[in-house]
C-alpha cells in the first residue's frame, strides 16, 4: 500500500494449529521470513498465529510491552523467538486493556478463551492503539483485532512553524465567533470598567474569549465523528444473526442469508 511517499506492506498469516508437526511450524516461519524479505520498511504482520504468548518476561522488553494475557505455550515461545530474530514488536502487549478485551478466540463450549491473534510491527511508535472489537456478531470463534497507526509525520522547520488554527474552520464559525466576541466584549467593559486589579482583568478577558469560542449545538452537530459501522450494516448484521439462529429456514431465507455473506 502507498500513502503519498510512504510504502507499507501488510502480511496476513494463518499459522498451523497446535496439532501440527514441528516441521510444519518451521516451514510456516520460513515462508513468513521470505515474505518479510520482500516487504517495505513500514511493515505490519497480522493474523492468527495459533500461539499463546502470555505475559512478557523481564528480558523481553525489547519486543514486548508490559501487558499480556493467559499462559505461554511452546508455540508462543516460538513466536517470541521469531519476533526477536526479525526485530518485530508484539503490539498486543503495549496497550493496557481489560481481560475481557484481550482474548481473541473462544472454544466451542465457550469455556476457554485465548489470545492467539496478534499484530506485529517493526516500529512500535507508529501504532497508537490496539483493541479487540466486541459486539460484532458473525459466525466465527475469533474476535476482530484492530490497530490505529500513524503512517507519516512530516518534519516541521521550527523557524517557519506556525500553530494551526483548528478552532474556527468555516466562514460561518468565524462570523459566529466575532458576533459573540463583540457582545461579550460589551458586557466585559460594563463589568470591569471600575476594576483596577490587573489579574482580575486578565482572567475576565480570557473567560470572554473562551466563551466566545464555544460553538452552539448546531455547529457541534456538524463536526460529530462519523460512525465506524453504518446503521445499514448494523441492520444487516442483526438480520444475519436472526436468520442464523432460525431452525426451519425457507428457500427464500437461505438465499437471503447467502446474500448477507457476500
Amino acid at each position: 500500500m502507498r500513502f503519498n511517499s510512504v510504502s507499507m506492506s501488510i502480511i496476513q498469516v494463518y499459522a498451523p494449529t497446535e496439532s501440527a508437526s514441528e516441521d510444519d511450524i518451521e516451514i510456516f516461519y520460513r515462508d513468513l521470513e521470505k515474505a518479510q524479505e520482500q516487504a517495505d520498511k513500514t511493515l505490519i504482520v497480522i493474523g492468527d498465529f495459533n500461539a499463546k504468548i502470555g505475559y512478557p518476561k523481564h528480558e523481553e522488553h525489547i519486543i514486548m510491552g508490559r501487558y499480556g494475557y493467559g499462559q505461554r505455550n511452546a508455540r508462543g515461545e516460538r513466536l517470541i523467538q521469531y519476533a526477536y530474530e526479525n526485530k518485530l514488536s508484539v503490539m498486543n502487549t503495549y496497550f493496557k486493556k481489560r481481560n475481557s478485551r484481550k482474548w481473541t478466540w473462544i472454544s466451542p463450549d465457550q469455556n476457554t478463551k485465548n489470545e492467539i491473534d496478534f499484530i506485529l510491527s517493526y516500529d512500535p511508535k507508529v501504532i497508537t492503539n490496539l483493541e479487540v472489537l466486541n459486539g460484532i456478531n458473525f459466525p466465527s470463534d475469533h474476535r476482530m483485532v484492530r490497530c490505529s497507526m500513524i503512517i507519516h509525520t512530516p518534519k516541521v522547520n521550527r523557524k517557519s512553524f506556525t500553530a494551526p488554527n483548528n478552532t474556527l474552520k468555516s466562514t460561518k464559525e468565524r462570523e459566529n465567533y466575532l458576533k459573540k466576541l463583540k457582545d461579550n466584549a460589551t458586557k466585559l467593559y460594563e463589568i470591569t470598567k471600575n476594576t483596577k486589579n490587573i489579574q482580575a482583568l486578565s482572567n475576565a478577558l480570557e473567560k470572554t474569549i473562551s466563551n466566545s469560542l464555544e460553538k452552539d449545538e448546531e455547529m457541534k452537530s456538524r463536526h460529530k465523528r462519523p460512525q465506524i459501522i453504518s446503521d445499514r450494516t448494523l441492520e444487516m448484521i442483526a438480520r444475519r444473526k436472526e436468520l442464523l439462529i432460525k431452525k426451519d429456514k425457507s428457500k427464500e431465507m437461505k438465499q437471503e442469508l447467502k446474500e448477507l455473506y457476500i
